[in-house]
Protein backbone atom coordinates (compact mmCIF):
# COMPACT_ATOMS: atom_id res chain seq x y z
CA UNK A 1 0.00 0.00 0.00
CA UNK A 2 2.69 2.59 0.62
CA UNK A 3 3.80 1.94 -2.84
CA UNK A 4 0.52 2.61 -4.17
CA UNK A 5 0.66 5.51 -2.07
CA UNK A 6 4.20 7.01 -3.06
CA UNK A 7 3.03 6.61 -7.15
CA UNK A 8 0.54 9.00 -6.01
CA UNK A 9 2.89 11.16 -5.29
CA UNK A 10 0.88 13.86 -2.77
CA UNK A 11 -2.28 11.56 -2.83
CA UNK A 12 -5.77 12.81 -1.89
CA UNK A 13 -8.01 13.81 0.76
CA UNK A 14 -10.53 11.76 1.53
CA UNK A 15 -12.87 14.96 1.51
CA UNK A 16 -11.80 15.06 -2.21
CA UNK A 17 -14.27 12.59 -2.54
CA UNK A 18 -17.07 15.74 -3.16
CA UNK A 19 -14.69 17.79 -5.30
CA UNK A 20 -16.14 17.72 -8.58
CA UNK A 21 -13.14 17.08 -10.54
CA UNK A 22 -12.58 13.80 -9.01
CA UNK A 23 -15.91 12.79 -9.16
CA UNK A 24 -15.65 13.22 -12.68
CA UNK A 25 -12.58 11.36 -12.96
CA UNK A 26 -14.17 8.60 -10.39
CA UNK A 27 -17.09 8.14 -12.93
CA UNK A 28 -14.32 8.07 -16.00
CA UNK A 29 -12.63 5.46 -14.40
CA UNK A 30 -15.70 3.06 -13.96
CA UNK A 31 -16.74 3.97 -17.59
CA UNK A 32 -13.43 2.14 -18.21
CA UNK A 33 -14.24 -0.86 -16.37
CA UNK A 34 -15.62 -3.78 -18.70
CA UNK A 35 -18.48 -4.43 -16.21
CA UNK A 36 -19.77 -1.16 -15.82
CA UNK A 37 -19.59 -0.14 -19.18
CA UNK A 38 -21.46 -3.41 -20.05
CA UNK A 39 -24.41 -2.12 -18.18
CA UNK A 40 -24.01 1.54 -18.72
CA UNK A 41 -24.33 0.73 -22.26
CA UNK A 42 -27.87 -1.33 -21.88
CA UNK A 43 -29.79 1.29 -19.69
CA UNK A 44 -28.66 4.59 -22.06
CA UNK A 45 -30.11 3.78 -24.59
CA UNK A 46 -33.43 5.15 -24.41
CA UNK A 47 -35.75 2.12 -25.01
CA UNK A 48 -34.17 0.75 -22.11
CA UNK A 49 -33.47 3.25 -19.56
CA UNK A 50 -37.25 3.67 -18.90
CA UNK A 51 -37.53 0.22 -17.39
CA UNK A 52 -33.86 -0.30 -15.87
CA UNK A 53 -33.25 3.00 -14.50
CA UNK A 54 -29.86 4.09 -12.76
CA UNK A 55 -30.15 0.85 -10.64
CA UNK A 56 -27.99 -1.08 -12.98
CA UNK A 57 -25.42 1.77 -12.72
CA UNK A 58 -25.48 1.57 -8.74
CA UNK A 59 -24.89 -2.15 -9.31
CA UNK A 60 -21.80 -1.79 -11.40
CA UNK A 61 -20.33 0.89 -8.64
CA UNK A 62 -20.67 -1.56 -5.77
CA UNK A 63 -19.44 -4.23 -7.71
CA UNK A 64 -16.62 -1.96 -8.42
CA UNK A 65 -16.28 -1.83 -4.84
CA UNK A 66 -16.70 -5.41 -3.73
CA UNK A 67 -13.85 -6.43 -6.12
CA UNK A 68 -11.39 -3.77 -4.31
CA UNK A 69 -12.11 -5.05 -0.52
CA UNK A 70 -8.35 -6.38 -0.85
CA UNK A 71 -7.53 -2.92 0.01
CA UNK A 72 -9.57 -0.20 2.15
CA UNK A 73 -12.05 0.92 -0.18
CA UNK A 74 -11.09 4.94 -0.33
CA UNK A 75 -7.65 3.87 -1.62
CA UNK A 76 -9.29 1.72 -3.83
CA UNK A 77 -11.37 4.70 -4.72
CA UNK A 78 -8.21 7.09 -5.06
CA UNK A 79 -6.19 4.91 -6.90
CA UNK A 80 -8.97 4.27 -10.10
CA UNK A 81 -9.25 8.20 -9.96
CA UNK A 82 -6.08 8.67 -10.44
CA UNK A 83 -5.52 6.00 -12.82
CA UNK A 84 -8.48 7.59 -14.87
CA UNK A 85 -6.44 10.78 -14.84
CA UNK A 86 -4.03 9.13 -16.06
CA UNK A 87 -5.13 7.20 -18.45
CA UNK A 88 -7.55 10.59 -19.92
CA UNK A 89 -4.44 12.66 -20.11
CA UNK A 90 -6.44 15.16 -17.24
CA UNK A 91 -4.05 17.77 -15.03
CA UNK A 92 -3.60 16.36 -11.39
CA UNK A 93 -5.19 17.04 -8.93
CA UNK A 94 -3.86 19.71 -6.91
CA UNK A 95 -4.12 19.02 -3.07
CA UNK A 96 -2.55 18.60 0.12
CA UNK A 97 -2.95 15.42 2.16
CA UNK A 98 -1.16 13.23 4.10
CA UNK A 99 -1.69 9.33 2.38
CA UNK A 100 -0.71 7.61 5.08
CA UNK A 101 -3.81 8.78 6.66
CA UNK A 102 -6.63 7.20 4.73
CA UNK A 103 -5.50 3.73 6.07
CA UNK A 104 -7.92 3.26 8.94
CA UNK A 105 -10.34 4.30 6.84
CA UNK A 106 -13.69 2.43 7.92
CA UNK A 107 -15.02 0.28 4.73
CA UNK A 108 -18.33 2.30 5.14
CA UNK A 109 -16.97 6.03 4.98
CA UNK A 110 -18.04 6.48 1.12
CA UNK A 111 -21.87 7.55 1.03
CA UNK A 112 -23.45 5.08 -0.89
CA UNK A 113 -26.22 7.41 -1.11
CA UNK A 114 -23.90 10.09 -2.65
CA UNK A 115 -22.45 7.47 -5.17
CA UNK A 116 -25.71 6.46 -6.20
CA UNK A 117 -26.58 10.30 -6.98
CA UNK A 118 -23.34 10.66 -9.06
CA UNK A 119 -24.85 7.55 -10.81
CA UNK A 120 -27.82 9.02 -12.16
CA UNK A 121 -26.10 12.06 -12.72
CA UNK A 122 -23.56 9.98 -15.11
CA UNK A 123 -26.76 8.32 -16.60
CA UNK A 124 -28.62 11.77 -17.21
CA UNK A 125 -25.89 13.37 -19.06
CA UNK A 126 -25.27 10.12 -21.24
CA UNK A 127 -29.09 10.25 -22.20
CA UNK A 128 -29.29 13.82 -22.91
CA UNK A 129 -25.86 13.75 -25.40
CA UNK A 130 -28.06 10.52 -27.21
CA UNK A 131 -31.04 12.55 -27.11
CA UNK A 132 -29.05 16.34 -28.17
CA UNK A 133 -27.01 13.77 -30.66
CA UNK A 134 -30.13 12.64 -31.98
CA UNK A 135 -31.49 15.49 -32.95
CA UNK A 136 -28.49 17.22 -34.39
CA UNK A 137 -28.00 14.24 -37.25
CA UNK A 138 -31.15 15.37 -37.72
CA UNK A 139 -30.56 18.60 -37.78
CA UNK A 140 -33.52 19.24 -40.63
CA UNK A 141 -36.01 17.64 -39.43
CA UNK A 142 -36.35 17.25 -35.53
CA UNK A 143 -39.15 17.99 -33.42
CA UNK A 144 -38.31 20.70 -30.96
CA UNK A 145 -41.04 20.06 -28.62
CA UNK A 146 -39.92 16.29 -28.31
CA UNK A 147 -36.44 16.98 -27.84
CA UNK A 148 -37.53 19.35 -24.58
CA UNK A 149 -40.03 16.95 -23.12
CA UNK A 150 -37.26 14.18 -24.01
CA UNK A 151 -34.77 16.57 -22.35
CA UNK A 152 -37.52 17.43 -19.55
CA UNK A 153 -38.02 13.09 -18.69
CA UNK A 154 -34.30 13.04 -18.25
CA UNK A 155 -34.20 15.74 -15.36
CA UNK A 156 -36.87 14.04 -13.60
CA UNK A 157 -35.24 10.30 -13.78
CA UNK A 158 -34.10 10.64 -10.59
CA UNK A 159 -37.32 10.61 -8.71
CA UNK A 160 -38.81 7.70 -10.18
CA UNK A 161 -36.75 5.84 -7.70
CA UNK A 162 -37.45 7.27 -4.36
CA UNK A 163 -39.51 4.33 -3.47
CA UNK A 164 -39.38 0.25 -3.76
CA UNK A 165 -43.14 0.13 -4.58
CA UNK A 166 -46.41 -1.08 -2.50
CA UNK A 167 -45.61 -3.10 -0.39
CA UNK A 168 -48.98 -5.60 -0.66
CA UNK A 169 -49.11 -6.81 3.24
CA UNK A 170 -47.64 -3.79 4.91
CA UNK A 171 -49.82 -1.61 3.07
CA UNK A 172 -52.49 -3.66 2.25
CA UNK A 173 -55.31 -1.94 4.39
CA UNK A 174 -54.93 2.00 2.78
CA UNK A 175 -55.79 0.49 -0.72
CA UNK A 176 -59.46 -0.07 0.45
CA UNK A 177 -59.93 3.71 0.42
CA UNK A 178 -61.29 5.00 -2.51
CA UNK A 179 -59.03 5.94 -5.95
CA UNK A 180 -57.24 9.22 -4.90
CA UNK A 181 -57.13 10.03 -8.40
CA UNK A 182 -59.29 12.90 -10.04
CA UNK A 183 -62.60 12.13 -10.94
CA UNK A 184 -63.47 13.10 -14.90
CA UNK A 185 -67.04 12.63 -15.46
CA UNK A 186 -68.08 13.00 -18.91
CA UNK A 187 -71.71 13.76 -18.28
CA UNK A 188 -73.16 11.21 -20.50
CA UNK A 189 -74.88 8.98 -17.59
CA UNK A 190 -74.05 5.47 -20.06
CA UNK A 191 -70.67 5.78 -20.19
CA UNK A 192 -69.92 6.87 -16.83
CA UNK A 193 -71.91 4.05 -15.61
CA UNK A 194 -69.55 1.64 -16.96
CA UNK A 195 -66.84 3.31 -16.69
CA UNK A 196 -66.72 2.69 -12.64
CA UNK A 197 -68.70 6.10 -12.40
CA UNK A 198 -66.06 8.74 -14.36
CA UNK A 199 -62.95 8.42 -16.60
CA UNK A 200 -59.53 9.03 -13.98
CA UNK A 201 -56.81 10.95 -14.44
CA UNK A 202 -54.62 9.01 -16.31
CA UNK A 203 -56.48 7.37 -18.23
CA UNK A 204 -56.69 6.78 -22.08
CA UNK A 205 -60.67 6.60 -23.93
CA UNK A 206 -61.16 5.35 -27.68
CA UNK A 207 -63.91 6.02 -29.51
CA UNK A 208 -64.04 3.26 -32.27
CA UNK A 209 -67.01 3.89 -35.27
CA UNK A 210 -67.14 3.49 -39.18
CA UNK A 211 -66.43 6.41 -41.07
CA UNK A 212 -68.91 9.22 -41.24
CA UNK A 213 -70.80 8.15 -37.75
CA UNK A 214 -70.38 10.46 -35.46
CA UNK A 215 -67.03 9.71 -33.73
CA UNK A 216 -66.57 13.72 -33.40
CA UNK A 217 -70.28 14.11 -32.45
CA UNK A 218 -69.30 12.18 -29.85
CA UNK A 219 -65.69 14.32 -28.73
CA UNK A 220 -67.72 17.43 -29.12
CA UNK A 221 -70.65 16.21 -26.62
CA UNK A 222 -67.69 15.21 -24.11
CA UNK A 223 -65.84 18.23 -24.70
CA UNK A 224 -68.53 20.46 -23.87
CA UNK A 225 -70.34 18.18 -21.39
CA UNK A 226 -66.63 18.50 -19.64
CA UNK A 227 -66.61 21.84 -19.67
CA UNK A 228 -70.29 22.82 -18.62
CA UNK A 229 -69.33 20.44 -15.15
CA UNK A 230 -66.82 23.01 -14.66
CA UNK A 231 -63.16 21.06 -16.03
CA UNK A 232 -60.76 23.00 -18.35
CA UNK A 233 -60.61 21.09 -21.71
CA UNK A 234 -58.05 21.08 -24.48
CA UNK A 235 -59.80 20.03 -27.75
CA UNK A 236 -56.81 19.19 -30.55
CA UNK A 237 -58.20 18.88 -34.18
CA UNK A 238 -56.21 17.52 -36.75
CA UNK A 239 -58.66 16.77 -39.37
CA UNK A 240 -61.33 19.52 -39.39
CA UNK A 241 -61.07 23.47 -39.75
CA UNK A 242 -60.85 24.78 -36.24
CA UNK A 243 -63.86 27.65 -37.03
CA UNK A 244 -66.07 24.59 -37.87
CA UNK A 245 -65.18 22.62 -34.25
CA UNK A 246 -66.32 25.66 -32.69
CA UNK A 247 -69.52 26.23 -34.61
CA UNK A 248 -70.47 23.03 -33.82
CA UNK A 249 -69.90 23.39 -30.27
CA UNK A 250 -71.99 26.77 -30.47
CA UNK A 251 -74.91 24.59 -31.82
CA UNK A 252 -75.14 21.99 -29.21
CA UNK A 253 -74.61 24.31 -26.47
CA UNK A 254 -77.92 26.59 -28.46
CA UNK A 255 -79.39 24.23 -30.33
CA UNK A 256 -79.04 25.98 -33.68
CA UNK A 257 -78.29 23.91 -36.42
CA UNK A 258 -74.91 24.29 -37.34
CA UNK A 259 -75.80 25.23 -41.10
CA UNK A 260 -78.31 28.08 -39.92
CA UNK A 261 -76.02 29.41 -37.47
CA UNK A 262 -76.43 33.41 -38.04
CA UNK A 263 -73.41 35.54 -38.65
CA UNK A 264 -74.38 37.69 -35.83
CA UNK A 265 -75.14 36.46 -32.50
CA UNK A 266 -78.63 35.97 -31.20
CA UNK A 267 -80.08 37.65 -28.10
CA UNK A 268 -81.14 33.83 -27.22
CA UNK A 269 -77.32 32.44 -28.40
CA UNK A 270 -76.28 35.38 -25.99
CA UNK A 271 -77.90 34.14 -22.98
CA UNK A 272 -77.46 30.24 -23.57
CA UNK A 273 -73.60 30.76 -23.82
CA UNK A 274 -73.73 33.72 -20.78
CA UNK A 275 -75.82 31.32 -18.44
CA UNK A 276 -72.43 29.28 -18.82
CA UNK A 277 -70.94 31.47 -16.27
CA UNK A 278 -73.74 31.40 -14.02
CA UNK A 279 -73.25 27.03 -13.21
CA UNK A 280 -69.00 26.62 -14.68
CA UNK A 281 -66.16 27.90 -14.52
CA UNK A 282 -65.07 25.32 -17.20
CA UNK A 283 -62.88 26.52 -20.58
CA UNK A 284 -62.86 25.00 -23.94
CA UNK A 285 -59.86 26.01 -25.94
CA UNK A 286 -59.73 24.62 -29.65
CA UNK A 287 -56.19 23.67 -30.75
CA UNK A 288 -55.55 23.31 -34.58
CA UNK A 289 -52.18 20.62 -35.08
CA UNK A 290 -51.90 20.24 -39.29
CA UNK A 291 -50.90 16.66 -39.20
CA UNK A 292 -47.63 15.91 -40.36
CA UNK A 293 -43.98 14.15 -39.92
CA UNK A 294 -43.42 16.45 -36.95
CA UNK A 295 -46.53 16.60 -35.21
CA UNK A 296 -46.28 13.87 -32.54
CA UNK A 297 -47.66 13.34 -29.17
CA UNK A 298 -44.82 15.90 -27.94
CA UNK A 299 -45.30 18.25 -29.83
CA UNK A 300 -49.60 18.28 -27.43
CA UNK A 301 -47.78 18.01 -24.55
CA UNK A 302 -45.50 21.06 -25.17
CA UNK A 303 -48.89 22.86 -25.92
CA UNK A 304 -51.04 21.77 -23.45
CA UNK A 305 -48.09 22.29 -20.41
CA UNK A 306 -47.75 25.76 -21.75
CA UNK A 307 -51.41 26.60 -21.24
CA UNK A 308 -51.51 24.85 -18.12
CA UNK A 309 -48.55 26.59 -16.88
CA UNK A 310 -49.73 29.66 -17.87
CA UNK A 311 -53.31 28.98 -16.11
CA UNK A 312 -52.50 26.79 -13.24
CA UNK A 313 -55.38 24.41 -13.57
CA UNK A 314 -55.31 20.92 -15.36
CA UNK A 315 -57.40 20.66 -18.81
CA UNK A 316 -58.77 16.98 -19.96
CA UNK A 317 -57.40 16.27 -23.60
CA UNK A 318 -60.04 15.32 -26.37
CA UNK A 319 -57.78 14.33 -29.35
CA UNK A 320 -59.70 14.23 -32.87
CA UNK A 321 -57.67 11.85 -34.25
CA UNK A 322 -54.66 10.67 -32.25
CA UNK A 323 -54.09 8.35 -35.28
CA UNK A 324 -53.18 11.18 -37.02
CA UNK A 325 -50.24 12.29 -35.25
CA UNK A 326 -47.16 10.86 -36.50
CA UNK A 327 -45.03 8.46 -34.56
CA UNK A 328 -41.70 9.35 -32.71
CA UNK A 329 -39.51 7.10 -34.96
CA UNK A 330 -40.77 7.53 -38.42
CA UNK A 331 -38.92 4.51 -39.30
CA UNK A 332 -41.86 2.02 -37.41
CA UNK A 333 -44.51 0.01 -39.60
CA UNK A 334 -47.58 1.27 -39.52
CA UNK A 335 -49.32 -0.71 -37.12
CA UNK A 336 -46.25 -0.18 -34.62
CA UNK A 337 -46.35 3.51 -34.66
CA UNK A 338 -50.19 3.38 -33.91
CA UNK A 339 -49.00 1.69 -31.08
CA UNK A 340 -46.57 3.90 -29.55
CA UNK A 341 -49.02 6.86 -30.49
CA UNK A 342 -51.03 5.43 -28.27
CA UNK A 343 -48.53 4.47 -25.68
CA UNK A 344 -47.25 8.25 -25.92
CA UNK A 345 -50.94 9.34 -25.25
CA UNK A 346 -51.63 7.11 -22.04
CA UNK A 347 -47.93 8.11 -20.74
CA UNK A 348 -48.53 11.50 -21.47
CA UNK A 349 -52.22 10.85 -19.59
CA UNK A 350 -50.87 10.21 -16.71
CA UNK A 351 -47.72 12.86 -16.33
CA UNK A 352 -50.32 15.44 -17.24
CA UNK A 353 -52.79 13.99 -14.18
CA UNK A 354 -55.75 14.18 -16.91
CA UNK A 355 -57.94 11.79 -19.25
CA UNK A 356 -57.00 11.41 -22.95
CA UNK A 357 -59.88 11.08 -24.93
CA UNK A 358 -59.57 10.23 -28.77
CA UNK A 359 -61.26 8.65 -31.45
CA UNK A 360 -60.81 6.22 -34.21
CA UNK A 361 -62.01 4.98 -37.45
CA UNK A 362 -62.72 0.51 -38.08
CA UNK A 363 -61.18 -1.43 -40.28
CA UNK A 364 -62.89 -2.37 -43.73
CA UNK A 365 -63.99 -5.62 -41.89
CA UNK A 366 -65.88 -3.05 -39.13
CA UNK A 367 -67.87 -0.70 -42.25
CA UNK A 368 -70.80 -3.07 -42.13
CA UNK A 369 -70.34 -5.17 -39.20
CA UNK A 370 -74.09 -5.20 -37.07
CA UNK A 371 -71.34 -5.60 -33.57
CA UNK A 372 -68.39 -3.92 -33.33
CA UNK A 373 -65.43 -5.63 -31.39
CA UNK A 374 -61.20 -4.67 -30.66
CA UNK A 375 -60.65 -6.33 -33.94
CA UNK A 376 -62.03 -3.89 -35.99
CA UNK A 377 -59.62 -1.48 -35.02
CA UNK A 378 -57.99 0.15 -38.13
CA UNK A 379 -54.09 -0.47 -37.86
CA UNK A 380 -52.93 -2.37 -35.41
CA UNK A 381 -55.53 -4.12 -32.65
CA UNK A 382 -52.85 -3.50 -30.48
CA UNK A 383 -53.89 -0.14 -29.39
CA UNK A 384 -56.86 -1.31 -27.28
CA UNK A 385 -54.00 -2.88 -25.42
CA UNK A 386 -53.38 0.46 -23.49
CA UNK A 387 -56.84 1.85 -23.26
CA UNK A 388 -58.85 1.71 -20.60
CA UNK A 389 -62.08 1.83 -22.30
CA UNK A 390 -62.62 1.51 -25.98
CA UNK A 391 -66.08 2.07 -26.92
CA UNK A 392 -67.87 1.22 -30.47
CA UNK A 393 -70.24 3.50 -32.13
CA UNK A 394 -72.80 0.74 -34.04
CA UNK A 395 -75.38 2.03 -36.83
CA UNK A 396 -77.32 0.32 -38.86
CA UNK A 397 -78.55 2.07 -42.52
CA UNK A 398 -81.87 2.07 -40.70
CA UNK A 399 -80.69 4.09 -37.52
CA UNK A 400 -79.50 6.70 -39.49
CA UNK A 401 -82.55 6.79 -41.04
CA UNK A 402 -84.40 7.15 -37.67
CA UNK A 403 -81.27 9.07 -35.84
CA UNK A 404 -79.70 6.64 -33.83
CA UNK A 405 -77.25 4.91 -32.26
CA UNK A 406 -75.91 2.48 -29.83
CA UNK A 407 -72.98 2.83 -27.60
CA UNK A 408 -71.05 -0.57 -26.93
CA UNK A 409 -68.26 -1.34 -24.57
CA UNK A 410 -65.46 -3.24 -26.50
CA UNK A 411 -63.04 -3.46 -24.14
CA UNK A 412 -61.69 -2.53 -20.52
CA UNK A 413 -59.52 -3.26 -17.96
CA UNK A 414 -62.38 -2.45 -15.29
CA UNK A 415 -65.53 -3.49 -16.15
CA UNK A 416 -67.45 -5.87 -17.99
CA UNK A 417 -67.52 -5.84 -21.78
CA UNK A 418 -70.14 -5.56 -24.13
CA UNK A 419 -72.76 -3.18 -22.22
CA UNK A 420 -74.66 -0.95 -24.87
CA UNK A 421 -75.95 2.37 -24.09
CA UNK A 422 -78.62 3.96 -26.40
CA UNK A 423 -78.90 7.49 -27.83
CA UNK A 424 -81.01 9.62 -30.42
CA UNK A 425 -78.91 12.28 -32.42
CA UNK A 426 -79.63 15.78 -33.84
CA UNK A 427 -77.08 15.14 -36.57
CA UNK A 428 -78.45 19.37 -37.77
CA UNK A 429 -77.46 20.48 -34.02
CA UNK A 430 -74.95 17.57 -33.10
CA UNK A 431 -76.75 16.63 -29.82
CA UNK A 432 -77.49 13.53 -28.82
CA UNK A 433 -80.00 12.07 -25.59
CA UNK A 434 -79.44 8.98 -23.91
CA UNK A 435 -82.53 6.89 -24.18
CA UNK A 436 -83.72 3.43 -22.06
CA UNK A 437 -84.34 0.34 -24.88
CA UNK A 438 -87.95 0.69 -24.80
CA UNK A 439 -87.98 3.98 -26.07
CA UNK A 440 -84.91 3.32 -28.48
CA UNK A 441 -87.22 0.40 -29.74
CA UNK A 442 -90.25 2.17 -29.98
CA UNK A 443 -88.99 4.94 -32.34
CA UNK A 444 -88.81 1.60 -35.16
CA UNK A 445 -91.92 0.41 -34.01
CA UNK A 446 -93.78 4.29 -34.51
CA UNK A 447 -92.04 4.97 -37.41
CA UNK A 448 -92.82 1.29 -39.07
CA UNK A 449 -96.54 2.24 -38.18
CA UNK A 450 -96.39 5.39 -39.86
Amino acid sequence: MADSGGEMGEGLRYGDLLNPVFQELLLAKLARDQDFLARARAIVQPRYFNALGHQALCEALFAFWDRHQRIPPPQAWLVAACQAGEALGLPPLQVETIWDGLVDTPDDALPRDFLAEQAVGFAQRAEAALAVGTAYQELRGFDLGELTAELRRILELPARFLTFGLDLRRDWAAQLAWDERELFPTGLAGMDTMMRGALRAGELCSILAPKKTGKTIWLLNIAVSLMQLGFHVLYYTLEMYPKDIARRMISILTGVPTNQLPQEPTAEMIRAVDALHEYTPGQLVVKELLPGPDTTVAVVESHALQVMQTTGVPHVIVCDYADLLAPSDRRLQEWNALYEIYQHSRALARRLGVPFITAQQTNAGGFNAPILSASHQSGSTKKSFVVEYLWGIEQSPEDYQLSRCTLRLLDSRHARKHGVVHYFVKYDTGQIQEVDAARYQARTASTTAA
